[in-house]
């Protein structure tokens, strides 16, 4: 179980969208919900950037930030390494608390992404199933802009 911070997401289309900040709290989640929450979480953190966690988090802004990611190849492996390293973080944390396996992370997609020059950011398209076959599509919009 776990807190949604991600409420008031309006599925679009025949997709399941999900995420968007809602003005409403307190709702509990759990499935391929809380998964999709928290490898989000998980994306946009920086690495070393928890206090007392500096294994939470990936270097994937941290990449934007420092102007590491300049075009479609460089978003490509970033996010690779990104998400390898959650995949890594959410077994272990699946195996130590016996998760059901709608919330234990089997791949992530990077379906499509966007390169805005002009407005200096970066969105992306991912796919997000869980050991249960469940999956969702998420936009992670990188909160640093592009160079």
């Amino acid at each position: 179980m776990d807190l949604f911070i991600f409420q008031g997401a309006i599925p679009a289309g025949e997709s399941r969208i999900s995420l968007s900040f809602g003005d409403n709290g307190g709702e509990v989640i759990t499935g391929i919900q809380k998964l999709v929450q928290t490898f989000t979480i998980m994306f946009l953190t920086e690495r070393g950037t928890v206090k007392g966690h500096d294994d939470v988090g990936t270097e994937f802004v941290t990449a934007v930030r420092q102007g590491r990611i300049l075009d479609e190849a460089d978003v490509k492996s970033e996010f690779l390494v990104a998400s390898e390293l959650i995949q890594q973080k959410l077994d272990l944390e699946a195996d130590a608390n016996a998760l059901p396996e709608d919330e234990q992370l089997l791949s992530t997609t990077l379906l499509d992404y966007t390169i805005d020059r002009g407005a200096s950011k970066l969105t992306m398209k991912v796919r997000i199933t869980s050991v249960a076959g469940e999956s969702r599509e998420v936009f992670l919009p990188v909160p640093i802009a592009i160079q």
